[in-house]
């Protein structure tokens, strides 16, 4: 289990390159590495190196930018939908969730009123009144008391889906 604390305040539940500028992303998330060398590594299919990436994407869960943290890890399955046990969505298509203090969204993305919003779909907009941690935990994610699991079921649903093709 990988467990890490952040300080209260507002907070976007989302996809990182949903809310991160290209050059942010890449310096946060992609440690500066270009989505085309990314790109390079996986279509090369060196184990080793794909590897490698995977733990430096996965390894404490506690990422830096602009004097500020917030937490990122893959998810179980990769890309997809999932949802909290409130019922809201989550969009993915990086194959990760965070949680991403609104001081470091960049304002063109949403605009300057987004905190006003609950829930913008596919995304989540949330308060912290008090520091909260925030844990991943084989496909399970855990934001202060908002818990998303991107395992259940999903590759026994895929698996069978597959087999009855």
């Amino acid at each position: 289990m990988i467990k890490q604390k952040l300080p209260k305040g507002w907070y976007m539940i989302t996809d990182p390159c949903y809310v991160l500028s290209r050059e942010d992303y890449e310096k946060v998330i992609l440690k500066n590495l270009s989505v085309k060398k990314m790109k390079e590594v996986v279509e090369s299919g060196d184990e080793n190196e794909i590897e490698q990436l995977n733990e430096m994407f996965n390894s404490n869960g506690i990422l830096e930018h602009k004097e500020h943290k917030l937490f990122n890890h893959g998810t179980y399955i990769g890309d997809g939908e999932y949802w909290d046990l409130e019922d809201i969505n989550y969009f993915v298509d990086s194959g990760q969730l965070s949680c991403v203090p609104v001081e470091i969204i960049e304002d063109e993305i949403f605009g300057r009123e987004f905190k006003k919003m609950i829930n913008v779909g596919g995304r989540r907009l949330e308060h912290f009144k008090e520091d909260f941690e925030c844990s991943y935990d084989d496909g399970t994610f855990q934001f202060g008391n908002i818990t998303i699991d991107t395992k259940g079921d999903w590759d026994v649903k895929l698996f069978d889906d597959e087999f009855k093709k």
